[in-house]
């Protein structure tokens, strides 16, 4: 059964065309929720389906367009609504971040990133932590300063 990716569109297309075979879908949501809830599960998914092709938006922001290098699938870019034959839709629902911790990224999605991106940088004798503010903005925690 065919699935319809809608992208967003001043008016309701029909889908003028039809992608054939097994496509894995990347969102393209603000930098933080890509990076640490979407890119974690696509990252998976393209490493459990090899040769699936990856489907990307043709507008995608600039953090997003310079993954796109840096996978070894065939992408496709759509600009416009399209019939596609197969999907897998990697995204997260609410809830999914560590159980642990709450709000924070799931360390098995951490451990995926790590892997990933540690063969574009040179190990290190000590431990880098990187710590993500949100201070100043309207869904800041109340004790963050």
């Amino acid at each position: 059964m065919a699935q319809v990716l809608e992208l967003a569109t001043t008016q309701n297309e029909v889908p003028a065309s039809k992608l054939r075979g097994e496509f894995i879908f990347l969102p393209s949501n603000g930098h933080y929720h890509w990076l640490v809830e979407d890119l974690p599960v696509f990252l998976k998914s393209v490493a459990v389906l090899r040769r699936r092709r990856g489907l990307f938006r043709e507008m995608l922001p600039p953090y997003a367009r310079e993954m796109t290098g840096l996978i070894d699938n065939d992408i496709v870019y759509l600009g416009s609504p399209a019939w596609v034959e197969r999907l897998v839709m990697t995204a997260k629902t609410a809830d999914m971040g560590s159980p642990l911790a709450g709000l924070t990224p799931h360390p098995v999605d951490v451990g995926i990133l790590r892997e990933f991106f540690s063969k574009y940088h040179e190990p290190r004798s000590y431990d880098c932590k990187l710590y993500l503010s949100r201070a100043g903005h309207a869904r800041s925690p109340a004790n963050e300063r």
